[in-house]
Formats: C-alpha cells, structure tokens, sequence
C-alpha cells in the first residue's frame, strides 16, 4: 500500500457510571495501525441522535475512508421490536440509534465497514436484523461465550463458510476465538450472510455482504491478539487496504 494512510472512523460508547467520558479500548486503534491505517474515534454523546443522527452520519463519513463498529453495550432490544429480558446488561441510549444510522450510510455508499462484537449486532439491526437477547437464556448447550479477563484466552472454535470472504482473510475455515458476548444475531438482516458460527451450538459468528467492496462482522475480538502474529492480522489488513482502495478512487475521480 502506497500514498496516505486511509482514515478509518473507529465508534465509541460512553464511560460505564458516567455520561461525561467516552471509552474504547486501545487494542482498536493498535489493531488499525498495525494494518497502516490512520484510527481516529466516533463516539454518540456530542450530539442528539434522534434530531442530528442522519446529517452528522454523512458528515463523518465525508471525511474518513472506512467504518469500525467497535464492541461494547447490549443493543436495546426495544429497536427491533422486543420486549427487554431480564438478562439485558447495560445499555447506551444514545449509542444505538446514532451507530446504526452510520452503518446503513455506510452500506449504502459501498464503504468499508468491519464491525466487531457489538458491531456485528448493530450492522445486523441496522439492516432489518433481530438478536437473541441472552444465549444462556435462549441456546440450550449454549458453548461458553463470555470467557474470563484474558483478552486472548481462546473460549471456543469457530467454523468459517469456505469460500467466503472471511475465509479468505484469515486462510482458514476453523480456528479458536476469544468470546465476550451474551447476544449474537438471530434474524439475518437484508443483503447479509452468515460467514462464520460457532461449532457447538450453531451462534453466529460472523457475517458479510457479498458484493460489496468490504462489508464484513465477527462476533469476536480479533483486536485483542494486535501484539502478535495471528491469523487475525489478516481482517484488519483486508479492511485497510479495502479503505486505501475506496479513497484512491475518490482521489482518481477529483483529478480526473
């Protein structure tokens, strides 16, 4: 990859126990770097979503090259349509509607979009998707998905559809995955397909938008392993390179 580094827009929440912080793990914007992109981060709080959502989401995507949709909170079942469950977690507001708003604008430009963990669940409700609310509760012999504090303790294997994009990234169809998660997508959102699941109990794993330039989502935690050599340095590279190639287009195009 030659030329400036493609500016890759990573989203945040708000601090746990408070409204005045936004958080987002470092790991993220290693990740990014590590594939030669240029992090910069998003978060919900600035703005009211219900009134300025729409218009900022263009604006903020005017001005990066590629879309991360970052882990964090449960997404409020209320949005797509259900009851809350008693095993909810927390949520964030004012996160949901504005993250969704920039991942349907993103899709419809045809621009990068890795999500991760809770990004794979906003990119699935965003487009049409619902999710199982508490896999403890709803997957009977549920695999454990919500391992201990090691970012990188292997909590299960995940199965990778041959021939997808992801397999293509990470050179594989089988490998072990850390996991932190209680939802996972249940109702596939339009345009989407399951890439990945979980071998012991079918959970997705993974989805993608076949026929876009880069529209792909795990349901783990891939930036955690930044510091080493991994298989997973190949999403982060797929993703960056797939930003670099949308901007040097849209460089081509303004001096044409």
């Amino acid at each position: 990859m030659t030329g400036p580094r493609p500016r890759i827009v990573i989203t945040a929440g708000s601090n746990p126990g408070t409204t005045n912080h936004t958080w987002l793990r470092f790991d993220y914007l290693h990740a990014v770097s590590k594939a030669r992109g240029l992090p910069s981060i998003v978060a919900s709080g600035f703005t009211n979503p219900l009134d300025e959502a729409e218009q900022l989401a263009g604006e903020i995507l005017d001005n990066c090259d590629g879309l991360m949709l970052s882990g964090g909170t449960d997404v409020d079942p209320v949005i797509f349509g259900e009851v809350p469950h008693t095993a909810l977690g927390r949520v964030d507001g004012p996160r949901d509607p504005f993250e969704i708003t920039l991942a349907r604008e993103a899709v419809r430009r045809d621009m990068p979009v890795l999500g991760i963990c809770r990004g794979l669940q906003v990119l699935n409700v965003a487009l049409g998707g619902t999710l199982i609310q508490d896999i403890p509760s709803d997957v009977q012999g549920a695999a454990r998905h919500e391992a201990g504090e090691n970012r990188v303790e292997i909590a299960h294997d995940v199965d990778v559809v041959p021939g997808s994009k992801l397999a293509g990234l990470l050179g594989a169809t089988r490998l072990g995955v850390n996991s932190f998660h209680h939802q996972a997508a249940k109702r596939i959102g339009e345009g989407l397909t399951v890439s990945a699941t979980s071998p012991t109990d079918g959970i997705v794993e993974g989805l993608e938008m076949p026929g876009r330039a880069f529209v792909v989502a795990v349901q783990w935690h891939p930036e955690n392993f930044w510091r080493m050599a991994h298989p997973f340095d190949g999403l982060f590279g797929g993703f960056v390179e797939a930003a670099h190639q949308a901007a040097e287009a849209r460089r081509s195009i303004r001096t044409a």
